[in-house]
């Protein structure tokens, strides 16, 4: 074994390690962010092993290492897992919108691997100039896209997860120069003897993400989420005296056709998702997109909250935005500050924020962080 060939091995075993220590972490808060880290984890140990094989048993030329397309798939999880750290929801369709060209590359691959055609053919080389040209494309739109929205969102983001998300869109920024290099120099084919020190590079640089991603599910604390209990207590946020237009919601709602078991149905959906989904964690949610994914009528979900939980829309999401708050207090106390506590829990802004904590609580968050010490 040559000293790449050693290189990818210890990835191997890094990137089991992480996994491994990944998935025994609790994980009750932000199910979709832990999700995509997980798929991450194992496209990573999919890539190394791939690469290993290749390398021991393919080494003539590095056709079957080169051609495969997994750098397209990097900048999209890097943005994937940033958003999924702010808001804590997946769309499907946006997912299969940026892996796209990953899995139009991987068809062309594997059809030209069936086909067992020669890697110095003519539609072989255009292939990897295409593929060696979309990559340092991917990197930087992507690190780009991220940096824009780290900037925007500085407050939201844990500070251990900052740093995880700088080093890494640093390295693709990096990985990027070095794919135009072999693009420019034509270089992208055979595998020349002596040490590939761009091998060595791309793989060190994996290894030192590998690393930053351990150090951060290291210091990952879970926040229990579910019934808003602090030290045996349940956190009343519940208005003391409901206003007369929800004792009236009953009759208001008397011709709208939905019988008393659709409003129980849609309730449960609605508590189901919420619990599953963390939907509240996005400043920018709104009605229209909750009733969207429950897949039913804005003016029936309205009904819902009316009826069954005695509250508006914003009444409704702002509470479960001010139980995390109360969480995020007590859990943290001083390590975290007010401003961070407003965002992470979904609010859009600090006044925001400390408006709805004292219309809901009848106390300052700053009150509230005080009594907590």
């Amino acid at each position: 074994m040559n000293i790449l060939q050693i290189l990818v091995a210890v990835d191997i075993l890094v990137v089991l390690m992480v996994l491994a220590f990944h998935l025994k972490k609790p994980h009750q808060y932000q199910r979709s962010f832990y999700q995509v880290l997980t798929s991450f984890l194992v496209f990573l140990l999919f890539h190394f092993v791939y690469v290993f094989v290749s390398k021991i048993w393919f080494p003539e030329g590095g056709w079957v290492e080169n051609s495969a397309p997994f750098g397209l798939m990097y900048g999209p999880f890097l943005y994937v897992l940033l958003k999924t750290r702010l808001t804590d929801r997946i769309v499907p369709r946006q997912v299969v919108m940026h892996a796209l060209p990953y899995l139009v590359f991987l068809v062309l691959q594997l059809t030209f691997l069936i086909i067992q055609l020669e890697y110095r053919t003519p539609i072989a080389r255009i292939y990897m100039k295409i593929l060696y040209s979309l990559i340092p494309v991917s990197f930087i739109g992507y690190g780009l896209i991220s940096s824009r929205i780290i900037h925007k969102s500085q407050y939201r983001i844990n500070p251990r997860f900052y740093i995880v998300l700088i080093c890494n869109i640093l390295m693709l920024f990096i990985l990027s120069l070095f794919f135009i290099n072999i693009i420019l120099k034509d270089s992208i084919f055979l595998q020349k003897p002596g040490v590939d020190v761009g091998g060595l590079m791309i793989y060190t640089f994996f290894l030192l993400s590998l690393l930053s991603i351990f150090l951060f599910i290291c210091n990952r604390k879970p926040i229990i989420i579910g019934n808003s209990v602090v030290e045996g207590q349940k956190i009343d946020v519940t208005p003391s005296n409901p206003s007369q237009e929800y004792l009236e919601s009953d009759s208001q709602y008397k011709k709208s056709g939905l019988t008393e078991s659709d409003l129980m149905t849609y309730e449960k959906d609605l508590d189901k998702l919420m619990e599953n989904e963390k939907l509240w964690l996005d400043p920018d949610l709104n009605l229209d997109f909750l009733a969207d994914c429950l897949k039913v009528p804005s003016h029936h979900l309205t009904q819902v909250l009316s009826v069954r939980k005695n509250k508006n829309f914003n009444e409704y999401i702002n509470t479960m935005r001010v139980e995390h708050a109360c969480h995020l207090i007590h859990h943290k106390g001083d390590e975290i500050s007010l401003t961070e506590v407003a965002y992470q829990s979904g609010f859009n802004s600090r006044s925001t924020f400390y408006r709805w904590f004292k219309k809901l609580l009848k106390k300052t968050p700053a009150n509230y962080q005080a009594e907590q010490r």
